[in-house]
């Protein structure tokens, strides 16, 4: 099989579709072609170290490029009609060399800098960017990282938020969240057991927003009456906190997908969740778009290798769909996401 491939100048509209099959592929050169899309086999290609796409007709980057998150590290996007980079290019863990000069681009991701933590090399002449200033832009990838820092720095949160959930959210950046934000892991935890520790042990004084997430280890007894009992015990923990904290907003963060037996009950629990918040008029947080494909397949590259624990990609994922209900992440848009 190939290691290195060179379609440069072959005025190809579309990837020849065996390219997709070369599983030791480590160089791709694409440039000076027509192509405007990339096929979903493109996500095969595991070993993929550096991909060139200058001088297109990309306007948006292909979602299977951020799929390769654990190879990926150099890329060439130069010359073509992007306006923005989506959030998952952040989830390029092994990048080291960006190249986006010469497209349309106004803005970078939230903490693009220091997200991307590998990046040394990132080049974005030619475009009009706004945020972070081009004059930030222009001097690379060191001068963004400080301009996020200072950014974050002078942000002075708004209101006192604390995430309560089971060990899902261990792996949640501090780094990126913002510094009203704590969070409290009960390990192996159910909704009753959450239920006690929030009702009887946890002082919720002098907070603003209470975020639970919890659900995944009632899911795992495999019987619907467990699902419909835990439902059961949410409610009436919505009901006592409520009761002693009047004033406090209260947001449910529905379960993550899985990939096994019991990603049905995973569904009817989040299901039932939403009509449980719907009822008791309580903001839902729910990630299944997040993690399910228009296909209705799980984003296996989220997940670890057994299909039931989110990696780190995944964990940013989570992350991030909750900051569309609940302001959690540094440089995010405070308002919810239309």
């Amino acid at each position: 099989m190939a290691v290195v491939i060179n379609l440069s100048g072959r005025a190809l509209l579309t990837l020849p579709v065996d390219v997709c099959d070369q599983k030791t592929l480590r160089s791709l050169d694409c440039k000076h072609n027509h192509l405007s899309a990339l096929p979903n086999k493109f996500r095969q290609l595991k070993k993929l170290r550096i991909l060139l796409l200058g001088s297109n007709n990309f306007s948006v980057l292909p979602p299977v490029v951020c799929s390769l998150s654990s190879s990926l590290a150099a890329l060439d996007i130069t010359y073509n009609h992007l306006t923005a980079f989506p959030d998952s290019i952040c989830e390029l863990e092994s990048l080291e060399y960006l190249d986006a000069s010469y497209n349309k681009i106004t803005s970078l991701p939230s903490q693009f800098g220091c997200r991307l933590r590998k990046l040394k090399k990132l080049f974005l002449f030619g475009n009009p960017l706004v945020e972070p200033p081009l004059e930030v832009c222009t001097r690379g990838v060191r001068a963004i990282r400080m301009y996020e820092k200072r950014q974050n720095e002078s942000s002075m949160p708004d209101e006192s938020i604390a995430i309560f959930g089971d060990c899902v959210i261990t792996n949640f950046n501090k780094g990126t969240l913002l510094g009203n934000v704590n969070t409290t892991i009960l390990k192996k935890i159910t909704i009753k057991g959450l239920r006690k520790h929030l009702t009887k042990q946890a002082d919720l004084r002098g907070l603003d927003t209470l975020v639970i997430h919890a659900g995944s280890y009632d899911c795992a007894e495999g019987k619907m009456s467990s699902i419909k009992d835990a439902v059961a015990e949410m409610k009436e923990t919505l009901h006592e906190i409520r009761e002693k904290y009047k004033k406090l907003k209260i947001v449910i963060s529905g379960v993550v997908p899985r990939n096994d037996y019991y990603y049905h009950d995973c569904r009817v629990m989040n299901d039932l969740l939403r009509k449980l918040c719907k009822e008791e008029k309580c903001a839902f947080a729910d990630h299944e778009d997040a993690f399910i494909r228009k296909t209705g397949t799980l984003d296996s590259y989220l997940f670890t290798k057994d299909g039931v624990h989110i990696n780190s990609r995944g964990t940013l994922r989570l992350a991030t769909s909750l900051n569309k209900v609940v302001p959690i992440l540094k440089n995010h848009d405070r308002q919810r996401d239309k």
